[in-house]
């Protein structure tokens, strides 16, 4: 199961606050399939973002024109860091594939950024200078689309994870077969740390529950409901909140 968002004003709004403020590294993962029809040259999949031009402290996750992934985190004062993969051809094939981000903040440049496809770090073809790293407390954290609803995505989401660590790749490869996080003797065990925030976006629940523990759901505009689904197998809830990770 997923959810369907029509590449117009269809959105999750998670929110602001609490753990889903944040300077600390983080993880973004999640299943996506495009249907086209891509809202503009970004289209954000996952994001703390309200538009362009003087949003401190925004971040987004996104498409970008050219079929790359792409990640953006504004630091101010006209200063972004932003990094996008090479071209890659599947990514509006119609099929799900698995998408991943990581930001080590510490390192800020994008020599802390990288980018998964289906598990596999992507090639880059750029990326911008350091930033000083600012909150993102001013912003809601959203999938499918921005605050103003005018980057919108097109196509099928589901399974959306944000942690507030850097995951490895192993994890990462885990984690897209078994999403949410699951406990000692289930596959290769990820355990809990840094989870913040699991979306299934089964479509079946509104608001769209947040499996953390942490409740975080999140306020749906559209998005239906649809049988499509990624191969995944099966799906584990965290049994207690998780008050944050500390390295």
């Amino acid at each position: 199961m997923s959810r369907k968002f029509n590449g117009g004003t269809d959105v999750i709004a998670i929110g602001s606050g609490g753990l889903l403020n944040t300077v600390q590294p983080m993880t973004v993962a999640l299943w996506m399939a495009s249907t086209g029809g891509w809202g503009g040259a970004i289209t954000p999949f996952v994001c703390k973002l309200s538009g362009w031009g003087g949003a401190i402290g925004s971040w987004l996750f996104a498409w970008s024109a050219g079929n790359t992934l792409w990640f953006s985190k504004d630091g101010g004062a006209g200063a972004d860091l932003k990094k996008a993969t090479s071209s890659i051809a599947a990514l509006t094939s119609g099929s799900f594939n698995h998408l991943a981000l990581t930001w080590n903040s510490a390192i800020n440049t994008t020599a802390g950024v990288a980018m998964y496809f289906n598990g596999v770090e992507q090639p880059y073809i750029n990326g911008s200078t350091g930033i000083t790293v600012v909150s993102d407390s001013s912003w809601s954290l959203n999938i499918g689309n921005n605050h103003h609803s005018n980057l919108a995505f097109s196509g099928y989401l589901a399974h959306v994870h944000v942690f507030r660590r850097v995951l490895s790749v192993n994890e990462i490869r885990a984690l897209m077969y078994h999403p949410g996080m699951y406990n000692s003797g289930s596959v290769s065990a990820i355990g809990t740390a840094g989870l913040i925030g699991y979306w299934p976006l089964g479509g079946l629940k509104s608001p769209e529950p947040d499996l953390s523990g942490n409740q975080f759901s999140g306020v749906v505009t559209g998005a239906v409901f649809n049988v499509n689904e990624p191969p995944v197998n099966e799906v584990f809830v965290v049994s207690a909140p998780q008050m944050g990770y500390a390295s």
